[in-house]
Order: structure tokens, then C-alpha cells, then sequence
């Protein structure tokens, strides 16, 4: 079954038991809101954006329960709206969207600090996601703030794939405001498991060696650069074939490090032939001088 036969059943599916749970339930309990949450989801799927955000609109208007039931989904089904704006382009409303989320997080540990997780999955995603609408609008300061905290809220002991994204993310903020030493060092911790965890021809692992490879060439390291981009071209080239588009990308950044340290040797020829004839001159200066005396 292909992936539009599988939502399609998937959305009759949760619909039938919608219904049901309407009826015994009401639209305001956790488990009708669950389904509410599930079917915008895949609804999502579907590319039905506005009959999505209605549904979940509708499973968000509860509010937070009472403290001891479950928060995870509703604070889900708010991210889940916050990233359908997001997908739709509406970046304001998307943002506002994360920011209801982390203030939600906020309300549900407003007592003693011992209650509150040390790491909280949503929260991180929360802060990554602001991040990325920042990086966005060139707001680097804020983009680097939000995703420091974002991996502040992570499980750093698992590495798991959300969390290499987020480091990954982080270095390439702190690279484009200039740290070049900082975003080598985190890539450097993460591209062993990058590679081991999403293999060494996914997109992943290509951004996070373009910018570890930014960063050395910014640090006048090109040589270095190059050597990393022709590893990961030779490991995509195997994998994916030489028309691959990622392929062509890590092929271009090649290009570009070979005709800086072209460059650089050009210039620095031209130095050292300037130097010589400065030199050379000053050796003619002298023996005029000599000459005079």
C-alpha cells in the first residue's frame, strides 16, 4: 500500500472511533483530544492543511487538565498546530504557536523546582523549532539562544537522532556568527555518530561536513576542507551516484576549496616575488650609498 492508501484508511479509521468517543465522552476529555490530535495529524499527511487546523484548533481548546492527568498529549496536539502553521508558511502564528508551548511547560511546574524533568522532549522541540524561524529571518543571536536551549532540555546521554540535529544546528549558528573554533569542536563530537546513526550518504551527515568544512576554511584550513569534502563526495558518489543532487552539492564545495588554495598560492607567490623585489632594491640602495661613499 502506498503512503496515500495508508492515510486515507488511516483517516476513515480514526474518524469511526471520533465518533464514538464523541459520544461517550464529550470533545473536552484527554482521549477524545488524543484522536482529535491524530486525525489533524493525518490529515497533515494528506496535504488537507485547513481541515487539519480545524480539527486540531478544536482539540486545543481545552486547556491544560487537572494536574494528574496526562499533559504530553495536549502539549502535543499544540505543537503539532504550531508546526502545521509552520509548514503552511505562517511564520507568526507558528511562532506564536511554540511560544504557548514553552509557556504551557512553564504553567504545569509553577511549584517546587524537584518536580520538573531535567530533559523534556517538547520543550526542546519547542525551542529547536524557534531557532530554525530565527536562523530564517537572520536573527542569529536569538537563533543561537534557542537552540543552546533546546539542547539544554535534551537527553545529551542518548544522541539519539533528534538530538545529533540539534547539535548539528547549533554549530551551524554558532559558524555563521563567526565562532569558527566552537562549531568545529561540536561537529567533530557528532559526525562519528552522525554517520553511524543516519549513514554516511544522508543528507545529515552532508550539512553537518559542509559546515564543519565552512568552519576550517574560515580559519584559513582549506586543505583540511578539502579533504573532508572529497571523503564525504567519494562516500556519496558510491552510495548515491554521481547525479545525486547532494552529490553535486558536496562536488561544488570541492570546486570552491580547490580554487581558494589556488588562490592563496597565487597570492602568496605573488608576496613572496614582491618581497624579493623589495629586497632587491634596498641591496641596489645600499650599493649606491657604498658608491657615494
Amino acid at each position: 500500500m502506498n503512503k496515500a492508501g495508508y492515510f486515507n484508511d488511516a483517516e476513515k479509521t480514526y474518524k469511526r472511533a471520533l465518533d464514538i468517543e464523541l459520544l461517550l465522552a464529550g470533545d473536552q476529555a484527554i482521549e477524545t483530544r488524543r484522536l482529535m490530535h491524530d486525525l489533524g495529524f493525518v490529515l497533515m499527511k494528506l496535504g488537507r492543511l485547513e481541515e487539519a487546523d480545524a480539527i486540531l484548533q478544536r482539540a486545543d481548546k481545552g486547556g491544560i487538565p487537572p494536574i494528574e492527568q496526562d499533559h504530553r498529549d495536549v502539549f502535543e496536539i499544540s505543537l503539532t498546530r504550531a508546526k502545521l502553521y509552520y509548514e503552511r508558511g505562517h511564520t507568526t502564528a507558528a511562532e506564536d504557536g511554540f511560544l504557548d508551548v514553552l509557556e504551557k511547560k512553564r504553567q504545569q511546574f509553577t511549584g517546587d523546582e524537584s518536580d520538573k524533568p531535567r530533559f523534556d522532549s517538547q520543550t526542546s522541540y519547542a525551542y529547536w523549532a524557534l531557532g530554525n524561524i530565527y536562523e530564517e529571518q537572520k536573527w542569529l543571536e536569538d537563533a543561537e539562544i534557542h537552540f543552546q536551549r533546546a539542547v539544554q532540555n535534551d537527553d545529551t546521554a542518548s544522541l539519539n537522532k533528534h538530538s545529533l540535529i540539534l547539535r548539528r544546528d547549533l554549530a551551524r549558528v554558532i559558524c555563521l556568527r563567526g565562532d569558527y573554533t566552537e562549531s568545529e569542536t561540536i561537529l567533530r563530537s557528532i559526525l562519528p555518530k552522525i554517520d553511524e546513526v543516519f549513514g554516511k550518504t544522508d543528507m545529515i551527515s552532508a550539512t553537518a561536513t559542509s559546515v564543519l568544512a565552512l568552519a576550517l576554511s574560515r580559519q584559513r584550513r582549506n586543505e583540511e576542507a578539502l579533504q573532508l569534502c572529497e571523503r564525504k563526495y567519494e562516500a556519496l558518489r558510491d552510495g548515491l551516484g554521481d547525479d545525486d543532487e547532494t552529490t553535486k552539492e558536496i562536488w561544488n564545495s570541492c570546486e570552491a576549496y580547490r580554487e581558494l588554495i589556488r588562490r592563496n598560492k597565487v597570492a602568496a607567490n605573488a608576496t613572496l616575488e614582491l618581497e624579493a623585489g623589495i629586497v632587491g632594491n634596498a641591496n641596489l640602495n645600499l650599493g649606491s650609498a657604498e658608491d657615494v661613499d
